[in-house]
C-alpha cells in the first residue's frame, strides 16, 4: 500500500496511547492542517470514561463527518456469559466524501494504526448499516456473542 506521507500529530498519538491503556473510551481523528500548515492526522474528539457512552454514540459522532478515522471500545457478552471488549479501528467514508479525500485517508490509515497496536483490523464503513453494533460485534468476536 502507498503511504501518503501524512503523519500523526504528537498530541493525537498521546490520546491514542491513553485509549490503548483504557483511560479513554474512544476518539475520532481527521486529516487537517497543523500549526506548520502541513496536513496531519489530528484528534477531532475524544471521550473520557463515562457510563453514558455507547457504541451508538461513537457511530453517530463519526457519521457527522463525510470521512474520518474512529477508534472505540466495543463491549459484548460472549456465549459463555463472560463480558468482553475490544478496541476497534473504523475507517468511515460516506458516499458524500470526495474521491481525493478517500484516497488520502486510505493511504494514511496505517500511520494512525501503528499508534494503536491492540486495535482490531480496520473496519471500513461507508453507510449506517456497516456501523451497526451487532455487525461490528459479530466481526470482532468471530460469532462468539449472545446478541
Amino acid at each position: 500500500m502507498v503511504d501518503s506521507g501524512i503523519r500523526v500529530e504528537k498530541s493525537c498519538t498521546e490520546i491514542a496511547q491513553k485509549l490503548e491503556t483504557k483511560k479513554l473510551e474512544g476518539m475520532i481523528c481527521r486529516i487537517k492542517k497543523n500549526d506548520a500548515n502541513k496536513q496531519a492526522v489530528m484528534c477531532e474528539k475524544s471521550w473520557d470514561k463515562d457510563a453514558g457512552y455507547t457504541w451508538e454514540t461513537f457511530a453517530k459522532e463519526c457519521m457527522e463527518y463525510d470521512i474520518a478515522y474512529g477508534v472505540s471500545f466495543i463491549r459484548w457478552t460472549s456465549k459463555d456469559n463472560c463480558p468482553r471488549e475490544k478496541l476497534v479501528f473504523v475507517y468511515w467514508n460516506s458516499d458524500d466524501a470526495k474521491t481525493k479525500d478517500k484516497m488520502t485517508y486510505s493511504s494514511t490509515k496505517e500511520s494512525l494504526r501503528k499508534a494503536m497496536p491492540t486495535a482490531s483490523q480496520p473496519i471500513q464503513a461507508s453507510d449506517k448499516d456497516e456501523f451497526e453494533y451487532k455487525l461490528i460485534v459479530d466481526n470482532v468476536s468471530k460469532g462468539n456473542h449472545n446478541l
